[in-house]
């Protein structure tokens, strides 16, 4: 079911503590509704070298907001019900990639927030989010931090630690970088 993002279909609840819902409410007979946050993501520069994680080259990352993440994890925390966020790519100013989605519950994310080098934005490995080919008919993994072997949530502090070590002006630069494609 699409959730209507218009401000006057919302709750003065919901604008004054939240100002934020998820676009969409998944109810499958059987098992338990979610929501599912629709994003729009630049996956590379200006100049077509793909975000990674973190400045590892190795892995691709999606960059987000932090103020996005506190907000739907408030409106998550509020209902009891999961949000996932699908994250699609955007090329240019107006065109966005349909044919294929990141998919990533919300408190999967969490656990790149931590320690993050700017409070505006967070990194999350696209290997953490499944990945989903809309032409297909694909399941939906809840497990695939279980069977994770890669381990990028437990090593993101060490991660950031050696960034900000080895270059003491790596988090002004993403700064400027990130507030350039926001």
């Amino acid at each position: 079911m699409y959730i209507d993002q218009d401000l006057f279909t919302k709750s003065s609840a919901i604008i004054r503590d939240y100002g934020q819902r998820p676009d969409f409410l998944v109810v499958e007979p059987n098992k338990m509704p979610f929501f599912v946050d629709v994003k729009a993501r630049t996956f590379a520069s200006e100049k077509g070298e793909l975000n990674c994680f973190y400045g590892n080259q190795d892995i691709p990352a999606i960059f987000w907001s932090t103020s996005e993440y506190q907000n739907l994890s408030q409106f998550q925390s509020l209902v009891g019900i999961p949000i996932w966020i699908a994250f699609f790519e955007r090329r240019g100013e107006n065109n966005v990639d349909p044919s294929s989605m990141y998919l990533v519950p919300l408190n999967v994310t969490e656990r790149f927030l931590r320690q993050s080098i700017h409070k505006y934005f967070f990194q999350i490995p696209k290997s953490c989010c499944e990945q989903i080919d809309n032409s297909k008919s694909t399941p939906l993994s809840h497990y695939r931090c279980f069977t994770c072997k890669k381990k990028y949530c437990e090593e993101v502090n060490d991660l950031i630690n050696k960034m900000t070590d080895a270059e003491p002006s790596f988090s002004q630069r993403w700064s400027r970088r990130r507030h350039s494609r926001y």
